[in-house]
């Protein structure tokens, strides 16, 4: 026999087909399944709503800023859902929420700018001749 064919003793696999034989231990927070090989992670879904809130609040900041509150409030509708654990939050959510934010707070300073610019307007029409 040659160095290249020596003959090494079998490993021990274990029988997967043998209902006493090796069963691994799942990790925590994993959950197994009867009858479905090794465990897998439960991996849970993005949010449904989250692309929606995202698209609502660019269009809110693109110029109609009266749709950036409804994204603020259903950013955090959404994330209320995502901490009971049925959800994940992606960053998608979390960057439509702040942009809600932002383009409410735009729409309450034009807002406040539209009523002083329409007193300035007043007051000047009222004092010419």
């Amino acid at each position: 026999m040659s160095a290249y064919q020596q003959s090494y003793p079998p490993m021990p696999y274990p029988d997967y087909s043998d209902p006493a034989g090796f069963r691994p231990t799942p990790p925590p927070g994993v959950q197994v399944q009867p009858g479905m090989g090794y465990p897998q992670p439960m991996v849970r879904p993005d949010h449904p709503d989250s692309m929606t809130v995202l698209v609502i609040s660019i269009i809110g900041i693109v110029g109609m800023f009266f749709m950036s509150p409804i994204a603020w409030y259903m950013g955090n509708k959404s994330l209320r859902d995502c901490a009971t654990g049925q959800y994940n939050a992606p960053m998608s959510l979390r960057a439509g929420r702040v942009l809600g934010i932002i383009g409410t707070i735009a729409l309450f300073v034009s807002i406040v700018l539209g009523i002083l610019l329409f007193y300035l307007m007043l007051v000047a029409f009222s004092q010419h001749p």
